[in-house]
């Protein structure tokens, strides 16, 4: 895997890695299986969940999808 930009915030107890989607795309992993990487605390930068932020839809200003750590 390559290196991607990533931001984590937390607020009220629950952290989360956040990717813009040409990010996640460089990661070549499905969203789960990245989810599962970067949310693990021991080997991974440790988060609650991955939110992936998504290009304007033209309905929204963006959309974004939300894996658990886990990656369910």
């Amino acid at each position: 895997m390559q290196k991607i930009k990533f931001t984590k915030m937390n607020g009220l107890g629950n952290d989360f890695v956040i990717l813009d989607y040409e990010e996640y795309q460089k990661a070549n992993l499905s969203p789960d299986e990245l989810a599962l990487k970067l949310c693990n605390r021991n080997f991974g930068i440790g988060a609650d969940g991955l939110i992936i932020v998504n290009p304007n839809t033209g309905k929204a200003d963006i959309s974004w999808i939300f894996y658990n750590s886990d990656g369910s």
